[in-house]
């Protein structure tokens, strides 16, 4: 018989807490979450260092953080797949996005709203999502939820989409 003793200790488990992410236009106007203008070079992770676009922030977005979208209008997109864009597109779980008030906070994604699969925000397949305080314009469906359950969104608003809210 071989016996083997080791007085080391197993480190602990590596898990990070909910983080905040912090999304600004180049505009300081209206602002309630930041207080230095967005660029994509920033870390995100600072009121005073906000990434400029809400692709960045999903990017660096983990389940259980939130992302805190200051008054501004976001049209940057994202793809989905080959036949659609977002202008956010969440692929997490247990992620919250919150604007400043669905007048403030604007997501309108390129394209004319006549366009099929040109989505302000889709989500495919998530739970525990919530959106808030977000509004939607321009787009074919101004939020697109397929198979989403255990989530909310509350305080959000569409106007010039084909269709405002989608759930399906």
């Amino acid at each position: 018989n071989q016996s083997f003793y080791s007085d080391s200790q197993p480190s602990a488990a590596t898990s990070s807490a909910p983080k905040n992410w912090y999304v600004n236009d180049t505009s300081a106007a209206g602002d309630s979450y930041t207080y230095g203008l967005g660029s994509d070079t920033n870390a995100g992770d600072s009121p005073n260092l906000p990434v400029r676009t809400l692709i960045r922030a999903m990017a660096l977005a983990k389940q259980y953080d939130t992302i805190f979208v200051d008054a501004g209008l976001y049209d940057s997109y994202t793809v989905v797949n080959s036949t659609e864009t977002a202008g956010i597109h969440i692929d997490t779980n247990d992620i919250t996005i919150m604007g400043k008030d669905s007048n403030a906070t604007v997501i309108n994604p390129p394209g004319p709203n006549s366009q099929d699969g040109l989505y302000a925000l889709y989500a495919d397949t998530q739970t525990g999502l919530l959106v808030k305080n977000l509004g939607f314009t321009g787009a074919g469906i101004g939020l697109y939820f397929i198979n989403v359950d255990r989530s909310v969104v509350t305080g959000d608003s569409a106007s010039s989409n084909s269709d405002g809210f989608r759930l399906e």
